[in-house]
């Protein structure tokens, strides 16, 4: 009773803190914002004012469907264009709102471990985690988080919502699709002991994806959608935009903005050269917990669920770094997703170096692309985009130092 009373207080004083949190950001939300994608939004959004929902692909849109949702909602609140251009700067409070629901996820998913009252105040007050939302603003929270949840629910074995946060994270940004291995073998050994789930789980996915459409399927427009998900890929042809990964250091003398990815290197385009380092990485990432799940359909695993559940979010913290680093057409806030998952990762690893040098690695590419009220601060050694590229490097490299010593070596292929 008395352990029951305490969580039920830790409740009761963190909800309203974050509450408090949320109304003080919105009161101080910066006046700074990314003009060009504001711009689009504003376009997008008084195109749906004038002539509704399914009429903004022909605005030139090319978003996927669920922000547009938003979009269309806060542009019925402004009432009119007039109000709309007046109040452009409160749309980031879409993907705000999806930060904090990163924190309450990490507060539901670990509701029943040990852990203090003020730790989530360490994600939610780090700059890293809020630049890209506060002052790029920019909306990669909402597939992070909706990926995340979906995470979150395929780990406690609720097939149902795990599929719909995935499909409702992969009408946000197709990013999201690196996210489908970890998702299909979390939930493999379970759908597997009860076929009948996978029913569930292409209904629920099916159901979900119609309802997301079904504006446009009854306006005859869902073609346009469709067209952007296919679209989506080589709209830019930049080795990189702005993201400081791998390239800065392969193309050291070049500025990675003005190289076509086309471009060839000992026969081989840059894109398929990261392409293909991002393949490999990535199998090497995702083989422990592919072993994993052989072992858990064999029943072979006797592996406490927090190792599991640890071994899920480093993968995918591994596969969002392989994902940003080694590939090209990469824009600098593809980072973002780090942050969040080496937050779940370090909590239950109690190893925050990964946390802290994707925060490092993050709020350095993204200040110096966008930085504070235009100020220069290119002229500052730690904010050159070749040791922007190093520090990226450094956490990556020991990402992979821990998948060797304490997945493949310690636990991993002996076993």
């Amino acid at each position: 009773m008395t352990l029951y009373k305490k969580k039920k207080k830790d409740w009761y004083l963190i909800i309203p803190t974050l509450f408090a949190l949320f109304v003080l950001y919105i009161i101080f939300l910066p006046k700074e914002y990314f003009e060009g994608d504001f711009g689009f939004w504003t376009n997008w959004c008084s195109q749906m004012m004038d002539f509704g929902l399914t009429s903004v692909y022909e605005s030139g849109c090319n978003y996927h469907p669920i922000f547009l949702y938003f979009l269309y909602g806060f542009g019925k609140i402004c009432g009119s264009n007039e109000m709309l251009f007046e109040q452009i700067n409160y749309i980031k409070i879409i993907p705000l709102i999806f930060d904090f629901i990163g924190v309450l996820a990490f507060l539901y998913f670990f509701k029943n471990q040990k852990k203090s009252i003020f730790l989530p105040l360490f994600l939610i007050l780090n700059l890293a985690y809020l630049y890209n939302t506060m002052f790029w603003g920019q909306v990669d929270s909402i597939y992070t988080t909706l990926s995340l949840l979906s995470i979150i629910f395929a780990l406690l074995g609720n097939i149902n919502l795990a599929v719909v946060f995935i499909v409702f994270a992969f009408n946000s940004k197709l990013q999201a699709i690196i996210f489908l291995p970890i998702f299909g073998l979390v939930l493999l050994p379970d759908v597997i002991k009860n076929p009948k789930k996978i029913v569930y789980l292409f209904a629920f996915g099916f159901v979900t994806q119609l309802m997301i459409l079904m504006p446009f399927i009854l306006k005859g427009k869902v073609g346009q959608v469709i067209s952007v998900f296919t679209g989506g890929v080589d709209h830019y042809t930049n080795v990189s935009l702005f993201a400081n990964n791998i390239w800065y250091l392969f193309l050291w003398n070049k500025e990675c903005y003005f190289v076509e990815d086309s471009t060839t290197f000992m026969g081989f385009s840059y894109k398929n050269i990261g392409l293909v380092l991002f393949l490999c990485s990535s199998f090497l990432s995702l083989l422990p917990l592919f072993l994993r799940t052989i072992k858990l359909l064999k029943g072979q695993s006797d592996e406490k669920k927090e190792q599991y559940n640890e071994l899920v979010f480093f993968s995918c913290l591994l596969t969002i770094w392989n994902f940003f680093y080694f590939n090209t057409q990469m824009h600098e806030r593809y980072s973002h997703a780090l942050i969040i998952f080496c937050f779940f990762y370090g909590f239950l690893s109690k190893n925050w170096f990964l946390y802290i040098i994707a925060t490092l690695g993050l709020l350095l590419n993204m200040t110096r692309v966008f930085p504070f009220a235009e100020y220069d601060v290119t002229k500052y050694f730690f904010y050159n985009q070749h040791f922007i590229s190093i520090v990226f490097g450094l956490g990556l490299l020991y990402g992979y130092y821990l998948l060797f010593s304490k997945y493949y070596i310690k636990n991993g292929f002996r076993n």
